[in-house]
């Protein structure tokens, strides 16, 4: 039996959480022309097979999740569209956008000969580079904490997300109460024979 690690473990990125709260260090990274940008629409991942917008170890005979440039979204973005900083891989830093405002972001956005938007767990079977679903879940995750965190939990306030997405302020000064996404660990174990050919 063959044993396949999890897909969605291993995130190889620097998440820096020193620097990703400083909203100057947040700006300057996310317009380096070094800075890749990968889309969510509704809970799903764009992949392509372009080379131009699949990392460079990729399998180009599949989908990959693609990562596009700061430009190609020039005058796309608004503030209601969902921003996260996923984190470093040594100079490179990847940024994920929801897109999910727009009915049909393909068309808005200009997508339709690039790729498809696909769910995560429809990807993990497959050979995708090491580390770069890791990426896709932990942006995913916090988009669905971001949505789920629009208001503060203790006055009713509307809340305020800081640029790299990775805290939500109350908007309202006497309160001011301060979120961030929960760690929530969590253990899964399969009881196998040593040579995996029976369960438990």
């Amino acid at each position: 039996m063959k044993v396949y690690p999890n897909i969605f473990s291993n995130n190889p990125v620097d998440r820096v959480s020193d620097l990703r709260s400083d909203p100057s260090w947040v700006e300057k990274t996310l317009n380096s022309e070094k800075t890749m940008i990968c889309l969510f629409w509704r809970g799903k991942a764009f992949i392509s097979k372009h080379k131009s917008i699949i990392l460079d170890n990729s399998n180009p005979e599949q989908s990959n999740p693609a990562w596009f440039p700061l430009d190609f979204f020039k005058g796309q973005i608004s503030d209601t569209d969902i921003l996260v900083f996923i984190g470093l891989i040594e100079d490179r830093a990847f940024f994920a956008l929801d897109v999910s405002r727009h009915t049909n972001p393909e068309e808005v956005l200009n997508l339709a000969t690039l790729g498809e938007f696909e769910d995560l767990m429809v990807l993990a079977p497959q050979a995708i580079n090491s580390g770069e679903l890791a990426m896709l879940g932990q942006a995913k995750a916090i988009f669905e904490w971001n949505k789920s965190h629009k208001f503060c939990s203790k006055c009713g306030s509307p809340a305020k997300k800081n640029i790299s997405g990775c805290r939500v302020t109350c908007s309202n000064d006497k309160c001011g109460m301060i979120f961030y996404p929960p760690t929530s660990p969590v253990g899964i174990a399969l009881v196998a024979s040593t040579d995996y050919s029976q369960v438990l």
